[in-house]
């Protein structure tokens, strides 16, 4: 099953808007079927799917100016990616910290939900 732009407003509602592109969300959600089988999650393949896609588009949309980045201490970029006017920081995607073991999972705390999702 395809993850759609409903799957991911449940993530964050930004992802309901117009800020991302279909062709990139049907492309990584045929990545994300193809990359993460259903054997290796078994009953969270479909929130380990939309995670990945989430990270993705996340990445995409820093790639494209439609989010800003920083750099860690340690040299590593960190995407920022949703802005807010409301009681949300305006950027607020940043992982609290690095997961030694994540590696580029830790560039959005999505990546870092599916890197945990995956070894448990």
């Amino acid at each position: 099953m395809p993850v759609t732009r409903q799957h991911l407003a449940r993530l964050h509602p930004h992802f309901a808007t117009d800020a991302h592109d279909d062709e990139d969300l049907a492309f990584w959600s045929r990545m994300a079927e193809i990359g993460l089988p259903a054997s290796r999650f078994r009953g969270s393949v479909a929130q380990a799917r939309t995670l990945y896609v989430a990270h993705q588009m996340a990445i995409v949309a820093h790639r494209k100016g439609k989010s800003s980045a920083e750099f860690s201490p340690e040299g590593r970029r960190r995407y920022m990616v949703f802005k807010s006017g409301g009681a949300l920081p305006e950027e607020f995607d940043t992982p609290e910290q690095e997961r030694p073991t994540a590696g580029a999972w830790n560039a959005t705390s999505f990546g870092q939900q599916l890197h945990s999702l995956a070894k448990y």
